[in-house]
């Protein structure tokens, strides 16, 4: 339709960060019924953080100026330095990852529609084909986002399992309709997984991890959450208990939340947090219950809500603000000669072209032109299992020695060569080589693209 990329990704990240806010809300208000309960519970969500924000007010007081609130010097929702490793949700997933935006705003319109139809059993007109919808969604979920698919899978099982604990009057008919929900997602995901998403080494990464990170760094593990979650967690907990048979259907968010404390289920650990992000969905709902609940019971409980409210989402707040008003995080992803060499790529090379560069996550090859690589990013190629090591050496073998490399670009079918500063500081290019055996066809003051066929 011809808009700039710039364009292009701004605008969908922005739709699908407005329909992620919107879900939230309204999955917070199907669940409460209560416009109150679902605002303070989207707030908590968004702004989660732990107790971060009490090194902010170290240097507030040493240095006081009400600048610092609009400009505040750390991210204080994650220090790993002092085990704040649960960051805030809107810096560490849905801004960053675009795969993640995507995701849970699918997952969350399957959830609605599951909970809604199979779970309040509120059966409309186009009852039938919303859940058919449904089971399309959530079988192609993998595809955009995997972590995102178990965590509700995982809440689907533990609602089945309830749904059917005591008989009822229309049990055949709620079977058939879990059944048909079930077997068309699971045929979908399925083909999907198997075509596409199977782990070529065929590893389990599961791993008992108990603690998560105090298994690294010996850490009171109440301390820990507290530390991370403030008293969200805590909150949560009481609520639930306080009232179990309202909410039973949380008791997964619960199971989840036990499981992450336990195993790992990727070779990083940080990336347990996909799933508490799920966790932090339950846990908001409760935590916003239990204040709103107290809030309406006089004075003195308004005065105490508020100030525990304002500790929950405090770093939460500054790390929002260090994002809106603070430059700290901008950086420069394409520079101008990158940018210019991506442009005569997109012009001047065919969609089936195949360009040897470095692995940098962001390459301005693989990230504007939409041609074909050899090798994309190691560290997420070894999250998902490859074995790249002789690709890794070959690509190192063409860079540092061309002359002798013939038969292996020959193996990979190479078109061009891109040779920018990502390949100079990762490689010992040998320049003068390459310019000998391959005819130049771009170079500016930073990129030179070398062309070997087409």
């Amino acid at each position: 339709m011809g808009f700039s990329s710039i364009f292009t990704l701004t605008i969908t990240s922005l739709f699908f960060s407005i329909l992620l806010v919107n879900l939230v809300c309204i999955f917070f208000y199907q669940l409460s019924k209560s416009q109150p309960i679902s605002i303070l519970a989207t707030i908590l969500f968004l702004l989660n953080g732990g107790f971060g924000f009490l090194f902010f007010l170290r240097t507030f007081f040493l240095q006081p100026s009400f600048a610092l609130f609009f400009n505040p010097p750390h991210k204080y929702t994650h220090m790993p330095e002092y085990l704040i490793q649960w960051a805030n949700v809107i810096d560490s997933h849905i801004i960053p990852s675009r795969t993640f935006l995507f995701g849970f705003c699918i997952a969350l319109i399957v959830v609605l529609i599951v909970h809604r139809i199979l779970i309040q059993n509120r059966l409309g007109k186009h009852a039938n084909l919303t859940l058919l919808f449904a089971s399309v969604l959530y079988g192609i979920l993998p595809i955009f986002h995997m972590h995102s698919f178990l965590a509700i899978s995982f809440v689907f099982f533990f609602w089945f399992m309830l749904e059917f604990r005591n008989r009822k009057k229309d049990q055949a008919i709620r079977l058939f309709r879990w059944t048909l929900f079930g077997s068309i997602s699971l045929i979908l995901a399925s083909v999907l997984y198997f075509q596409f998403l199977r782990d070529p080494s065929h590893q389990s990464y599961l791993r008992w991890f108990p603690g998560w990170y105090t298994n690294i760094y010996p850490f009171p593990i109440i301390l820990f959450w507290i530390m991370n979650w403030t008293f969200t967690p805590f909150i949560a907990t009481v609520e639930f208990f306080s009232h179990k048979r309202q909410h039973l259907h949380l008791i997964p968010f619960f199971v989840l939340f036990l499981l992450v404390n336990l195993f790992l289920f990727q070779p990083f650990i940080w990336d347990n947090t996909k799933f508490l992000v799920w966790i932090s969905l339950g846990f908001s709902y409760l935590t916003a219950t239990y204040f709103w609940t107290y809030f309406q019971k006089g004075l003195f409980w308004k005065v105490f809500v508020g100030i525990i409210f304002c500790i929950t989402i405090f770093s939460g707040s500054l790390e929002v603000s260090r994002m809106l008003f603070s430059n700290a995080d901008t950086r420069i992803m394409l520079d101008s000669t990158e940018t210019s060499a991506t442009n005569w790529i997109q012009k001047n090379t065919t969609s089936n072209a195949i360009i040897l560069t470095s692995d940098h996550p962001y390459h301005p090859v693989p990230t504007r032109t939409g041609r074909r690589i050899l090798m994309g990013y190691r560290g997420w190629l070894r999250t998902y299992g490859y074995d790249f090591a002789e690709i890794e050496r070959d690509i190192e073998k063409m860079f540092e020695t061309p002359n002798k490399s013939r038969p292996i670009f020959e193996k990979y079918n190479v078109s061009y060569i891109y040779v920018g500063n990502h390949e100079l500081l990762e490689y010992q290019v040998d320049v003068a080589t390459l310019k000998r055996e391959f005819p130049i066809v771009y170079s500016d003051t930073e990129v030179t693209i070398y062309q070997r066929s087409e």
